[in-house]
């Protein structure tokens, strides 16, 4: 039903929005002052692992002994789900400067879970973009995801009556993100496209994670290939420094998940029209991260005075180290000048090093869907 009322609405803003765009290009002979674009997206996709759960997660998903009530490690309904996705970006170029135009653009996205509607998010980007100088450019962006669940974490409470006497639940993990950037670009040629940025992020999470609330410092750049109309490339690298909360407090039982990642990506384009004289665009990218943890508490297992098991330190991310890959391919089809159909695949897999708690960290997913783009 959700799912059905943001179409219906959608559906009616792009036939009135587009109506009024072609009534004023009609009433406006010379170069416009502002020019209003847009498009819509609207896609079905299929995740077999929407937390990015282990496969010993997964496996103890299905075991009732692991989900009692007062427990509650899971919240979702099944580890798998079917995804509506609404993207919508709204956008006017103002001529303001003499061939240096000024672009500013909306975005929202929309994220309706079939099953487990705890999952759903949404989110949103403001984007300023300025010419100068012929081929030169800035950028600037912000974006916001308002509430985002991650997961089910495991929560260790200290009651003020009893402070020796640990009270540990699952609670659910809600995060806050916001991130600002400024980038730079410059048109080398009729091939090389060269742009480089900064970016701060800041995430904030639900007062039971605290510890988590971090700042990332980004530095990014990115390189555009068009040899031809026919293949396109890009290459991508990004380095973030990530400090959290956790690591400023000496508590050895408060986690630490501050890290240091290396990010490269991929990108590959392959028009097939002055080819097979078919509007099909074939569309590839591969990712690969690498993320250093820099958590100092060291993990110790000992006993107390009753012997029972006692354990310190960080053991989920002292030491780790994550390696992260994924692959995603999408077909595309032009069905008018304005409406084009595609089809996506995308994997995903997450590679924990980490001896002290075998797979945790771990994941491998699977998508698939389809969809279609209308721009006006």
């Amino acid at each position: 039903m959700k799912a059905n009322y943001y179409f219906r609405t959608l559906l009616v803003v792009l036939f009135i929005f587009n109506f009024g765009t072609n009534l004023f290009s009609q009433t406006v002979k010379t170069k416009p002052f502002l020019v209003f674009h847009g498009r819509v997206d609207l896609s079905e996709i299929y995740d077999d692992n929407i937390l990015d759960y282990s496969p010993l997660d997964i496996i103890k998903f299905d075991l009732p002994k692991y989900n009692p009530s007062n427990l509650k490690k899971y919240s979702i309904a099944q580890v798998s789900d079917n995804i509506t996705n609404v993207r919508f970006k709204f956008g006017t170029t103002l001529n303001i400067f003499k061939r240096n135009p000024t672009l500013i653009a909306l975005r929202w996205n929309q994220y309706i879970y079939g099953a487990s509607n705890i999952r759903n998010y949404n989110s949103y980007q403001l984007d300023l973009k300025q010419y100068f100088v012929k081929k030169n450019y800035f950028n600037i962006k912000y974006s916001n995801l308002p509430r985002f669940y991650l997961r089910n974490f495991w929560y260790h409470q200290i009651p003020e009556r009893n402070p020796y006497h640990l009270f540990s639940r699952y609670v659910e993990a809600i995060l806050n993100k916001q991130t600002v950037s400024l980038n730079v670009g410059r048109k080398i040629n009729k091939i090389v496209q060269l742009e480089i940025g900064y970016g701060y992020a800041y995430s904030d999470y639900n007062r039971e994670f605290s510890e988590r609330n971090s700042n990332a410092h980004i530095i990014k750049g990115n390189l555009d290939i068009n040899p031809s109309r026919i293949v396109s490339f890009d290459v991508g690298y990004q380095n973030t420094l990530s400090k959290a909360r956790g690591g400023e407090n000496y508590d050895s039982t408060i986690s630490d998940i501050s890290y240091r990642s290396n990010e490269i990506e991929i990108g590959f384009n392959l028009h097939l029209r002055s080819i097979l004289k078919l509007p099909i665009t074939v569309k590839s990218n591969l990712n690969y991260e690498f993320q250093n943890y820099l958590s100092s508490k060291i993990p110790v297992d000992t006993l107390d005075r009753l012997g029972n098991p006692l354990s310190y330190g960080d053991k989920y991310h002292y030491g780790r180290i994550d390696k992260f890959y994924k692959l995603s391919a999408e077909l595309s089809y032009l069905l008018t000048k304005k409406i084009d159909l595609y089809f996506m695949y995308q994997y995903s897999r997450n590679k924990t090093i980490l001896p002290k708690t075998n797979d945790a960290g771990s994941f491998q997913t699977h998508q698939v869907g389809g969809g279609a783009r209308i721009n006006f």
